[in-house]
């Protein structure tokens, strides 16, 4: 690939001011150790005068920041999407259930609505919107005891702004941008560093940096801290990976893991399971700053030992466009419960990362109605004490912002060589709830209690391309993926003592 003459100038001054900015706020907070940081003003580095941020904690605020060894549940919050009209405007929003406190639950639900019809009923929406303009939310945040909600109102052909509205789930009152961070988090220093790469890329074009830049990218920040400072800024949301900032279509992003000790969303709101009324749907154990699939039946991250991780998704086939009924659900949780129960020979394993996306769809076995689970499985087995280095590239997939649509298992990231993978159909009867079992004929022998010989010697053999999970469709069903016709499997690397295929 051929690099031009201004693509160079723009990287070549782009890692000189972050590298000025960053050196700024390193001695800057060196020197200022004990002080309130949110005060710091980057005047060497962008001669920039702003008074201090916005604040809520006081000096008695001990609510720690997070290293990337941390780990987070995602909490016990269900949600489905529900669509309306508003003067002739379609509204596309999340209704929340799960809490065991009614009267929360309503309110954070009514404050979603308000939040958009607020912006719709505004003299500048009526002003400047046209037939093209529609409003959607969706649900970006939803772990610890905190929810986010993110806003996308479309005014016209060629404009559209974000908002934000968040919620703590024990009492329903909302955040604000200062519970994001510790007390002591530079915060001045982390917005000015992350708005200039945010606005800098905004003015790069397929011919290279537009000239625009050079008199307009400082001018951009300032407009953005000052407007920040008085409050103007007070649209945003979060996810488990990054923060967005939003003032008059602009975004300021701020990845969270590049600021772990500073970042106290994931711990200042966390009280207990107790807030949910269906516990088995809260994920423990996952690393921060990787975000879990929605709109799952059934997800299960689990770090069994230092050297044994099961990463498990229970989804609905993108075929089925129908929600499941209940009856249907309770077959369901009879597939994962006998699920799990296999689970216990791989949790014996050291040195073993295992994946699988089941997916469920309906279907017809001799005449009768059934339940048909796909599993997409695979594995990486390995010596326990290489274990580390192989997961230490998982989690920075899944870590990766830039991966962030993408709805596979981030194992797919290693060398086909050192994976193992294979798709299995199980089918479970309507009838009697339990697995369909083909009865044999007489002539035929009894099946023997051993395990099925071909599924334990045998599965695909991995291709250039990773197996990918369903990706989400509008209705919140996944989309099927397409699976390679089962050949012999590949050795993984080590020696299993126990057979993981079931």
């Amino acid at each position: 690939m051929i690099i031009s003459k201004n693509t160079k100038i723009f990287l070549i001054l782009f890692s000189i001011i972050l590298v000025v900015l960053t050196v700024g706020a390193i001695v800057y907070t060196n020197k200022h150790k004990g002080v309130d940081e949110s005060q710091v003003i980057i005047e060497d580095a962008m001669q920039m005068n702003i008074s201090s941020l916005d604040s809520t904690a006081t000096m008695e605020d001990t609510i720690k920041g997070l290293s990337l060894e941390d780990v987070y549940y995602v909490n016990g919050l269900t949600y489905t999407y529900k669509s309306s009209e508003k003067n002739g405007v379609s509204m596309t929003y999340p209704v929340i259930d799960g809490l065991n406190n009614g009267d929360v639950q309503r309110n954070i639900n009514e404050q979603i609505v308000q939040k958009i019809n607020k912006v719709l009923d505004s003299n500048n929406f009526k002003n400047n919107s046209d037939n093209s303009a529609y409003a959607a939310a969706s649900v970006v945040g939803n772990f610890s005891d905190v929810l986010s909600v993110k806003v996308y109102v479309k005014f016209n052909e060629n404009f559209g702004k974000y908002y934000g509205v968040n919620f703590r789930l024990d009492n329903g009152e909302r955040i604000k941008t200062s519970d994001l961070f510790t007390y002591n988090a530079p915060k001045r220093n982390i917005l000015t560093v992350n708005a200039y790469k945010s606005f800098a890329l905004g003015y790069y074009t397929a011919e290279g940096l537009s000239n625009e830049f050079y008199t307009n990218i400082d001018s951009d920040i300032l407009n953005f801290l000052l407007d920040y400072n008085n409050g103007k800024v007070a649209e945003f949301s979060f996810t488990p990976m990054y923060i967005e900032l939003y003032r008059e279509g602009k975004t300021v992003k701020i990845e969270m893991k590049d600021y772990a000790e500073y970042i106290a969303i994931y711990n200042r709101f966390k009280s207990s399971s107790n807030l949910y009324s269906d516990t088995d749907k809260i994920v423990k154990g996952v690393p921060v700053f990787a975000k879990r699939q929605t709109s799952v039946l059934f997800d299960l991250y689990e770090k069994v030992n230092d050297s044994c991780i099961l990463d498990i998704y229970i989804l609905k086939s993108g075929n089925e466009r129908e929600n499941f009924s209940q009856r249907e659900m309770d077959v369901i949780n009879n597939f994962k419960h006998d699920f799990i129960a296999k689970m216990k020979d791989i949790k014996k394993e050291k040195g073993i990362y295992y994946s699988n996306y089941v997916n469920v769809s309906r279907g017809r076995q001799d005449g009768e109605d059934v339940l048909i689970f796909t599993e997409n499985e695979a594995f990486l087995k390995t010596l326990e004490k290489d274990f580390q280095q192989y997961y230490n590239k998982i989690l920075e997939a899944e870590r990766d912002i830039l991966n962030e649509d993408y709805t596979g298992s981030r194992i797919d990231i290693l060398d086909e060589d050192d994976l193992s993978k294979g798709v299995f159909e199980t089918k479970y009867s309507m009838e009697t709830g339990r697995e369909y079992v083909n009865e044999p004929e007489d002539d035929e022998p009894e099946p023997s209690d051993e395990l099925d010989e071909s599924r334990q010697t045998s599965s695909p053999r991995p291709t250039d391309e990773p197996i990918s999970s369903p990706t989400d469709l509008g209705n919140n069903s996944p989309e099927p993926s397409e699976m390679p016709e089962p050949t012999q499997s590949p050795t993984p690397t080590g020696n299993i003592t126990t057979q993981v295929y079931f």
